[in-house]
């Protein structure tokens, strides 16, 4: 009985205020964490999850999208200052330089790093790349939202981006891809390049059997 745990009505208004303070304190809390902190807890508890059972390209994926793209321009952002106005701008203003050419190389690899071109001129990143962007920055605030350290709705449902290529791609014929291979001196890369050409496997997914 209420009466038991509060005799007095004092002891009951300052149970009261005390209750408020805490949901208070737990709302001003909520929205206050930066991205940079929420891709920490995803890391923790969701990336490699075997629950979401995302293969090894695309948690390779999760982590490059995040170190060159998002956490660069995002990190320090509250998540209620998150805007999907503002995410579709910074995804309109995002060129292929953004991103160093070349995955990061392991520790102690004797791979050459590609070298910087200089002449070659900006060009909008692929549409498709800016959609997997957008795709995983919505998984993020799906994330806190599951998580209970954001409550409202997620921002990056708003935001518009879609995926269609920028230009045909040029497709090489078989004459092509044997004269091509043909003149590679490396018998791996001469390997690579026909498993590619008759599987049609991406990068990343040739990448898995080189690692």
């Amino acid at each position: 009985c209420s009466s038991d745990l509060y005799p007095k009505k004092a002891d009951a208004k300052r149970a009261i205020e005390n209750l408020r303070a805490e949901i208070n304190a737990r709302q001003d809390y909520i929205g206050k964490v930066t991205l940079d902190e929420l891709w920490g807890h995803f890391q923790k508890h969701e990336l490699r999850s075997q629950r979401t059972d995302r293969s090894p390209v695309t948690i390779d994926t999760y982590v490059d999208n995040y170190r060159f793209y998002i956490g660069p321009t995002w990190g320090q952002t509250f998540l209620e200052d998150v805007k999907a106005v503002k995410v579709e701008a910074w995804l309109d203003s995002l060129i292929k330089s953004d991103r160093p050419r070349g995955r990061t190389r392991k520790p102690g690899s004797m791979a050459t790093p590609l070298p910087a071109s200089s002449n070659a001129q900006p060009e909008p990143l692929a549409p498709a790349t800016k959609a997997k962007l957008r795709n995983q920055m919505s998984c993020l605030f799906s994330h806190a939202i599951r998580h209970e350290l954001w409550t409202g709705a997620n921002p990056i449902a708003m935001v518009r981006q879609g995926s269609k290529r920028l230009r045909t791609p040029d497709k090489l014929t078989l004459t092509e891809m044997q004269s091509i291979i043909e003149v590679l001196p490396n018998q791996m890369h001469r390997i690579a390049i026909l498993i590619a050409a008759s599987t049609g496997l991406r990068s990343e997914e040739r990448r898995v059997g080189k690692e």
